[in-house]
C-alpha cells in the first residue's frame, strides 16, 4: 500500500510539474518580442504544437517502416545466395602420419642443397654486421652545425616557464587574499568586519543581454553576479545569463522595479530573487563551492556569519552603493514582503525587523531606501514545501 501512494504521490508530481512547464512556456510564448505578434496567441500555440507532434509521430512511422523494409529485403537477399560447398581439406596430423617414401639419391641431393643454403644466410648475415658497426661509427662521430643546434635551443626555450619558488607563490596567493579582503575593518569588539568586493563589468554583460541592470557582490560568498529584470517577474525561472534554459538561473529584480535614466534604483524596496537547490537545510553550509546563485545567501542563518558580513553591494549603471543589513528572517508568502513602491513598505519593514533571527541593532526610517533578496528554503519544514522563503533584507548606506 506504501509503494502504492508513492507511485500515485510521484505520479501526481509529475503532472504538476508538466502543468507549471506548460504555464511558462506558454507565459514565455506570448510574451517574447521576437515571434511575429500575429502569431502570440493560444490558437497559433496550439497548432504549432499539432504541428509538431504529428510532424514527430510522422517521422517516427515512416522510420520505423523504413527499418522494416530494409531487414524484410535482407532476407530476401539471403534466401537467394547460392549455397556454397566447401572442399574437405586433409589435417596436417593426418598429412605428417601419411608421408610420402622418397629414393635415397634424392633424399642425399636435398641435403646438400640445404646446407649449402644455410651457409649463405649465416655469410650475408655477418656482412650486414660489419656495415652496421661502420655506420654507428661514422654517426658517433657526426656533429651538427651550430646554427642548427641554436634553433634547436630557440625552439626548446619557447617551451621553458620561469621556475617560482615556494615563498613566491604564498605571496601571491596572500595578495590576492588582501585584495579581496582588503575593505576588512574591526567591528570595535575585536571581531572582523567584511566589506563586499568590486563588482564586475556591467556594460559587458549588457552588450551580451541587454537586460542587465547592475551587480550584486556579498563578501566571503560566491554571491558575484549580474542582476538582470524581465518583463514579468517569473521570466527568468527558468532561464540563464544567456537566455538558456537553466536549472541555477540567474539573479533578478522584481519586474515592478523601478530605474531613472541614469540606471539608478528608484523604487524603495528593490526585491532581488535567486535559486537555492542546495543549501535549504539545518545545518547551513558556509562557502560550499557547490552552492551557486543565491545558495549561499543562506549562511546568513548563522550569527557569526551576519556579524562579520553585515554589508551587500550593489552596482547599477547609475553608481556603486552599500547596503546594511538590518533583518534576516524566514516566512511564508502569507508576508507580502516583495512591494516595491508605496505606504506598505514602511509595514514591511517594521514587519521584518520583528521576524529577524538576529539582532543587527540598524535603525531603519520607514523613508529609507532598502533591497530584499529572497530564495528558497526548507528550513521550516516540508509540510510547507514552496510555500516559504528565507529573506534578507538591508538599507542603503552609501
Amino acid at each position: 500500500m506504501g509503494l502504492l501512494k508513492k507511485f500515485l504521490r510521484g505520479v501526481y508530481f509529475f503532472c504538476v510539474g508538466v502543468k507549471a512547464a506548460s504555464r511558462d512556456f506558454n507565459r514565455w510564448y506570448r510574451s517574447n518580442r521576437n515571434i511575429p505578434k500575429p502569431l502570440r496567441n493560444r490558437a497559433a500555440l496550439a497548432v504549432m504544437t499539432l504541428a509538431i507532434v504529428a510532424g514527430g509521430w510522422g517521422m517516427f512511422y515512416a522510420a520505423s517502416h523504413i527499418d522494416l523494409q530494409v531487414g524484410a529485403l535482407q532476407v530476401s537477399a539471403d534466401s537467394e545466395k547460392p549455397k556454397r560447398t566447401v572442399p574437405q581439406v586433409q589435417s596436417q596430423a593426418e598429412q605428417q602420419a601419411e608421408p610420402e617414401e622418397k629414393p635415397a639419391a634424392e633424399k642425399d641431393s636435398e641435403a646438400q642443397r640445404l646446407a649449402s643454403q644455410i651457409a649463405e644466410n649465416e655469410s650475408k648475415q655477418q656482412e650486414q654486421l660489419a656495415q652496421d658497426d661502420g655506420a654507428g661509427a661514422q654517426m658517433s662521430n657526426l656533429k651538427l652545425p651550430s646554427s642548427a643546434s641554436s634553433d634547436v635551443d630557440a625552439i626548446a626555450s619557447a617551451t621553458r616557464y620561469n621556475e617560482i619558488s615556494d615563498e613566491e607563490l604564498t605571496d601571491a596567493i596572500n595578495n590576492n587574499a588582501d585584495q579581496y579582503y582588503s575593505a576588512a575593518s574591526s567591528d570595535g569588539s575585536g571581531g572582523t568586519v567584511y566589506t563586499p568586493p568590486a563588482a564586475g563589468d556591467i556594460a559587458a554583460w549588457k552588450a551580451i543581454n541587454p537586460d542587465v541592470r547592475g551587480w550584486i557582490t556579498i563578501s566571503n560568498t560566491n554571491i558575484n553576479y549580474p542582476i538582470v529584470i524581465g518583463s514579468y517577474n517569473d521570466y527568468y525561472t527558468h532561464l540563464g545569463y544567456y537566455k538558456e534554459a537553466s536549472r541555477n538561473g540567474v539573479i533578478w529584480f522584481d519586474s515592478d522595479t523601478k530605474f531613472n535614466s541614469k540606471g539608478e534604483i528608484t523604487s524603495q524596496n528593490a526585491v532581488l530573487y535567486g535559486h537555492n537547490w542546495t543549501n535549504c537545510w539545518r545545518p547551513v553550509r558556509i562557502g560550499n563551492p557547490n552552492d551557486v546563485m543565491f545558495a549561499q545567501l543562506a549562511a546568513y542563518d548563522d550569527a557569526q556569519f551576519a556579524a562579520q558580513n553585515p554589508y551587500v553591494r550593489i552596482k547599477t549603471e547609475g553608481g556603486d552603493h552599500l547596503y546594511q543589513i538590518f533583518s534576516v528572517f524566514y516566512t511564508t508568502l502569507d508576508f507580502a514582503y516583495n512591494y516595491a513602491d508605496g505606504d506598505v513598505v514602511a509595514d514591511i519593514i517594521k514587519t521584518a525587523k520583528s521576524k529577524s533571527i538576529h539582532n543587527f541593532n540598524v535603525s531603519v526610517g520607514s523613508k529609507d531606501q532598502i533591497i530584499t533578496l529572497s530564495t528558497c528554503t526548507r528550513i521550516l519544514g516540508q509540510s510547507l514545501g514552496e510555500n516559504q522563503r528565507f529573506v534578507v533584507m538591508a538599507k542603503k548606506i552609501s
